[in-house]
């Protein structure tokens, strides 16, 4: 197909991608049936203090700022309050859908030569993992992560074809801009620039690495100088320790009181379950949250920043003070649980069966595009030895298809393909029907009538307890009624100790909250009978205690 016809294929083909992206972005859902999901909500935070021009707050270690920022330049086009929140972060995550459409369309204009079929099973890979794998509704980076890592394959393609120093400038802004919007890129820069290097080998590449190098090095001082100490990001040493190290994930770290032989080895990938047991070599914590008694023992956070729920927005304040201790039996355990999942991310995608079946066929033609798929497949690998999910690899799936489907020269092939992504799209998006169907709302989710209710309430802005901690950290309705979680009961032992108690006891318990600030407390358990002062908010289950 020559260059004329395939443009305006590609013409009919936007329009079908960007519908389904705009369906699946209105109507999708997070994994648990959040709102916005955890990691949404503090990306959301950061965002919010962008807005109010609170840089303390915004810049932090472990949450980049590239999506926050998106999100907070859009937000004053909306009105205040949740359902203007809604509406910023549908019309971003659409954004950035077709930002990421526009990038792999130029990434296939760079590999070139495409027939009509293989260009469909194209388009229909790019819907697999972008609306299916990944979402376009789900709040946060990876789907404007994919888009920079299609430019920068596709800017790679052309310094190969004999591209200048325009070029090379280019893909350094882009894998530059890419580290802004998620610490990953860090990694994958240095390794998109060795694999340039080895497929361009001129001199044009060091302008690549010069311009790389100064948004990097620009983007840690500013950083460093926010968080009183030099570092480019936390996320990759957090993410270490919780899934390799199998320290007790997220909040509330305390230190060791356990040796390490007490302490370790615990069976297959089960991690330390009390916060206090993990072995001394791990260090102690700096900022350890603040115990306020004891059965139930409730934590209250001294804030530095403002955030929702601050011990999740800012990990890296709290676990200052690790000490990463390598026990090379949980690294091959954390390399043997990642390898399976990802084999449960391919098992559970539909169009990637159909590249397996590339791969059979559509080899002889990597040779053509090798430098993009050797990214891809490095990218892919990063994320063994730690921690991976789909969304994560969508994008290299992506280019590692595109490589693939380049090569295949038998047209059932790509057929096969193009009909096991309309399987898939079938298949996963099912949910997505339905909520069409049925004309679903987001005001229907039960964390947004939570949010509404407290807001009702009168505690907007106000500060906050829970004796539930699921909800504390799947805090949408928290943020979404505008208060701050500052102290809470945070293990399902102390939550049955709680409500096992006589009235004074819980009184008692209460007043803790009351002396660390809190104007009210929060439950998703319901009071047993007798226990006063305790109101539901209408039809969500969730119960109030005021003071």
């Amino acid at each position: 197909m020559d260059r004329l016809a395939a443009r305006r294929w590609l013409w009919w083909a936007t329009s079908v991608v960007l519908v389904l992206g705009l369906v699946e972005g209105w109507y999708g859902q997070t994994d648990s049936g959040d709102v916005y999901g955890s990691d949404g909500v503090q990306y959301l935070d950061c965002a919010r203090a962008m807005e109010r021009g609170d840089w303390h707050s915004a810049l932090n270690a472990l949450w980049s700022q590239g999506y926050p920022a998106v999100v907070a330049v859009v937000r004053p086009l909306f009105a205040k309050g949740a359902w203007g929140d809604w509406l910023d972060t549908r019309v971003v995550n659409f954004a950035c859908f077709g930002f990421t459409w526009g990038c792999f369309c130029f990434l296939l204009g760079e590999v070139g030569g495409w027939s009509r079929w293989r260009l469909g099973a194209a388009v229909g890979l790019f819907v697999g993992m972008q609306v299916c794998l990944d979402q376009v509704s789900r709040v946060g980076p990876d789907q404007l992560l994919a888009g920079f890592l299609f430019l920068v394959c596709g800017l790679v393609l052309r310094l190969r074809r004999g591209g200048g120093y325009g070029v090379a400038v280019g893909l350094g802004v882009a894998l530059g801009v890419g580290f802004v919007v998620k610490a990953v890129f860090l990694v994958l820069g240095v390794v998109v620039l060795g694999v340039a290097m080895a497929a361009v080998r001129r001199r044009v590449m060091v302008a690549a690495v010069v311009v790389f190098g100064v948004i990097v090095g620009g983007y840690g001082v500013v950083l460093s100088r926010a968080v009183g100490r030099a570092t480019l990001g936390d996320s990759g040493s957090l993410n270490y320790a919780w899934h390799v190290d199998r320290l007790q994930k997220w909040v509330h770290w305390e230190g060791g009181v356990e040796t390490a032989e007490q302490a370790w080895p615990k069976p297959w990938i089960g991690r330390f379950v009390k916060w206090d047991a993990v072995p001394p070599d791990f260090g102690v914590p700096v900022h350890p949250s603040v115990r306020v008694g004891r059965v139930p023992t409730v934590y209250v956070f001294e804030e530095p920043v403002v955030a929702t729920y601050v011990p999740y927005y800012d990990p890296a304040y709290w676990y200052l003070g690790y000490k990463h201790v390598v026990r090379w039996r949980y690294q091959v355990v954390a390399l043997g649980k990642n390898l399976g999942d990802l084999a449960g991310v391919v098992k559970g995608s539909a169009v990637l069966w159909g590249l397996v079946v590339a791969a059979a066929f559509g080899w002889r033609g990597l040779r053509r595009v090798w430098p993009v798929v050797v990214i891809a497949v490095l990218g892919i690998l990063l994320y063994l030895p730690v921690h991976l999910e789909g969304r994560y690899l969508s994008g290299y799936f992506a280019v590692l298809g595109v490589g693939l489907l380049a090569g295949v020269e038998r047209r059932w092939v790509a057929r096969v393909v193009i009909g096991l992504a309309v399987v898939g799209l079938v298949w996963s998006q099912s949910g997505v029907w339905g909520r069409v169907v049925h004309g679903w709302s987001p005001r229907e989710n039960v964390e947004w009538r939570a949010g509404d209710g407290v807001r009702a309430m009168g505690l907007e802005g106000a500060q906050v307890g829970s004796v539930s901690w699921t909800p504390a950290l799947h805090c949408d309705w928290a943020y979404m009624a505008g208060v701050r979680i500052v102290a809470e009961i945070a293990s399902p032992g102390d939550e049955k100790a709680f409500w096992g108690m006589d009235e004074g006891g819980r009184l008692e318990v209460l007043g803790r909250f009351r002396g660390a600030g809190a104007s009210a407390v929060m439950s998703w358990d319901r009071p047993p009978d007798g226990a006063s002062g305790w109101v539901e908010v209408p039809g969500t289950g969730m119960w109030v205690s005021r003071f």
